[in-house]
């Protein structure tokens, strides 16, 4: 699971999805009381961590 650390940068991405796959992103970040950004940075690391990319 992706843990944000204090020491973590940011870097600046514009990424484009699907409109339902925006709007369910959005929802869930609502839900959980959470920040898009890292709702996608967990979902990402999760997938490449699965696909062995370290």
């Amino acid at each position: 699971m992706y843990r944000k650390r204090t020491d973590d940068h940011r870097r600046r991405m514009t990424i484009y999805l699907p409109e339902d796959l925006s709007r369910r992103l959005r929802l869930y970040a609502a839900e959980k009381d959470q920040d898009y950004s890292l709702v996608l940075a967990e979902a990402l690391d999760a997938l490449l961590e699965r696909k062995g990319v370290r």
